[in-house]
């Protein structure tokens, strides 16, 4: 069996690489792909992801080990003595939501220190988000935003990079904050009061300054998951300047415009299309929301044949990707084209 499926491949002369990837196909791919010609025409990007999926998860996992090994060291050299399992699983739990909040907040005060225009935040099942002039709380729906986030805009198409260098900085600023606090008041109670060191709150001081130290830092690491930029990656772009940086920059600035009022037919046509020359080949999170104005741009102009063709690349693209972070808003204007403009509610229920 397995040599017939060998011999439905072109008969060519085949690399040592050829051969382990076509090992690598009969073994594990054959029953979900079964167009091998494609299959191995990609094999470049499969094996690519494969590698990226194999990394992030052993960096992950180091990462993981070696703070754990740290946060058990430095517990042990303080004397804070750990309570039973439950309650020391359920301290992790609020720690990890309370660092999470932090770090929002932390880029919250940082852009309003600045100037710039709130929009919208979330924390796990909590979302606060800006609409026109009131401000709604409300559960957030998007699992994939649970993380966290924090949207802010300038409040003019004027703005500079030191507001945005704060802005970012400002989530794992907050952190390290907090966790040298917690800290400061762990070493104050051991000095006042060394029997106090057995307690729950001291307890909770530590893991909770420890959670967020680790948030804080691994915020700052240059990475990218699903779609998301950490902070570290978005302050690399922000130095380096460049197209990507130039691109961002003129999408906030039309995004400043829609969020100011703008009716997307209004928008800037020859801004929006140098943007989209731009970003031809991208299928970043930030390509695909320039491509999300221009489906929003055709819409209102009546032009639906652009716009669902637009938003079926968008779509491919985030099922390529893996990109979770605008899969909601993308899937909410398929069904409402779907419905509005196709009239087909079977399709529009599919993407809601």
């Amino acid at each position: 069996m397995q040599k017939n499926r060998y011999r439905s491949f072109p008969k060519r002369s085949k690399s040592l690489s050829d051969e382990i990837f076509l090992v690598i196909y009969i073994k594990y791919f054959g029953s979900i792909c079964p167009d091998k010609q494609l299959f191995v025409k990609e094999r470049g990007s499969i094996l690519r992801k494969a590698f990226k999926a194999i990394r992030d998860f052993l960096l992950a996992a180091l990462v993981g080990a070696a703070g754990m090994a740290s946060y058990l060291l430095l517990r042990d050299y303080l004397g804070v003595e750990p309570p039973g399992w439950a309650t020391a699983i359920s301290v992790a739990i609020a720690a990890l939501i309370i660092s999470v909040a932090i770090h929002e907040v932390g880029h919250f005060i940082a852009g309003k220190v600045v100037g710039l225009k709130f929009i919208m935040l979330t924390v796990g099942p909590l979302k606060i988000q800006r609409r026109g002039s009131q401000t709604h709380i409300e559960l957030n729906k998007h699992l994939n935003l649970g993380g966290g986030l924090t949207v802010m805009l300038p409040k003019t198409d004027r703005f500079n990079d030191s507001d945005m260098f704060w802005f970012i900085i400002g989530g794992p600023l907050g952190n390290i904050a907090i966790s040298v606090l917690s800290i400061a008041a762990i070493l104050t109670l051991l000095f006042l009061s060394p029997g106090y060191v057995e307690s729950l709150t001291v307890y909770t001081l530590y893991t909770i300054g420890f959670v967020s130290l680790i948030i804080g830092l691994a915020a700052l690491l240059p990475t990218k998951s699903n779609g998301f930029e950490s902070d570290g990656t978005q302050l690399l772009d922000l130095k380096r300047g460049g197209d990507k940086a130039l691109i961002k920059q003129k999408l906030m600035v039309l995004s400043i415009a829609a969020w100011n009022g703008t009716r997307p037919r209004d928008l800037d046509k020859d801004e929006l299309l140098s943007l989209l020359q731009m970003i031809e080949s991208s299928k970043s999170t930030t390509a695909l929301s320039v491509r999300l104005i221009s489906v929003l741009y055709y819409l209102d102009r009546g032009e639906v044949d652009h716009a669902e063709t637009a938003i079926d690349y968008i779509i491919e693209c985030l099922k390529e990707e893996g990109n979770v972070v605008l899969e909601g808003t993308i899937y909410s204007e398929k069904a409402f084209i779907a419905a509005a403009f196709r009239k087909n509610a079977e399709t529009a229920r599919v993407f809601l």
